[in-house]
């Protein structure tokens, strides 16, 4: 898990996840700031349909994704 972690400034070129990518696991993300990461495909935060990621209590702030999902993508 993750907790209370400040994320900025990150980069995934030409893949997903700028902050956290999450590929066949299980993720809980809380009270944590996710600001300026980028990606392909969810900025911040990017996980497979064979993962499960829980966010909570999480701010996301100018993050962008060159595809899809500005902040988050599944």
């Amino acid at each position: 898990s993750v907790d209370a972690t400040v994320f900025a400034d990150n980069e995934a070129l030409n893949d997903m996840g700028g902050a956290i990518s999450a590929t066949e696991s299980a993720l809980l993300v809380t009270a944590s700031n996710f600001t300026s990461c980028g990606a392909s495909f969810g900025g911040a935060l990017g996980w497979t349909l064979q993962s499960e990621m829980t966010v909570k209590a999480c701010n996301f702030t100018g993050n962008s994704a060159a595809e899809s999902g500005g902040a988050l993508y599944a």
